[in-house]
């Protein structure tokens, strides 16, 4: 889990704290927070990837990598 933490203020100190790259690194902490049943922080850290996308884009085409995971 610690790599998965590292990677998103990396994102953020790289290419700033909105910038929708950093998605990807908050959806795999998100990922990794749920397979060890941190489901508060696992939401949270979801949440923040799909604002960061619908902020870029149209809202109404939410990436799949983001949705899959809340599936599944």
């Amino acid at each position: 889990m610690q790599l998965a933490k590292d990677l998103v203020p990396l994102g953020i100190e790289l290419w700033g704290q909105d910038d929708p790259r950093n998605s990807l690194a908050l959806t795999n902490l998100a990922i990794v927070q749920a397979e060890q049943a941190e489901f508060g922080a696992a939401q949270l850290n979801f949440e923040a990837a799909i604002r960061l996308r619908e902020e870029a884009q149209d809202s109404s085409s939410i990436a799949p990598e983001l949705i899959n995971p809340i599936r599944g």
